[in-house]
């Protein structure tokens, strides 16, 4: 990425690493810091991913949460995946 612009191929090529990712192990480790939600290094499994975003399932709190990840919360760290570090 060049000039901090987040562009149509900076999300193309998010989306080609997090499917690597998950042709070798669906299981990515997540660091999430948004409002309310404040998760360190949870194992989350890969459900789904898709064009702008992808979806995750971890078990939080003894209890099996369901999720969303915005590719633009990953480009702007919001949300930090060690698997992409």
């Amino acid at each position: 990425m060049q000039n901090n612009t987040i562009d149509k191929n900076s999300f193309l090529i998010l989306k080609e690493k997090l499917e690597l990712i998950k042709e070798n192990n669906s299981t990515i480790h997540v660091n999430i810091s948004i409002k309310r939600k404040n998760l360190l290094n949870v194992a989350s499994k890969i459900e789904g991913i898709y064009d702008r975003f992808m979806c995750v399932s971890s078990l939080v709190n003894s209890y099996r949460e369901e999720f969303t990840i915005s590719y633009i919360d990953i480009l702007t760290n919001k949300i930090k995946i060690q698997e992409l570090e």
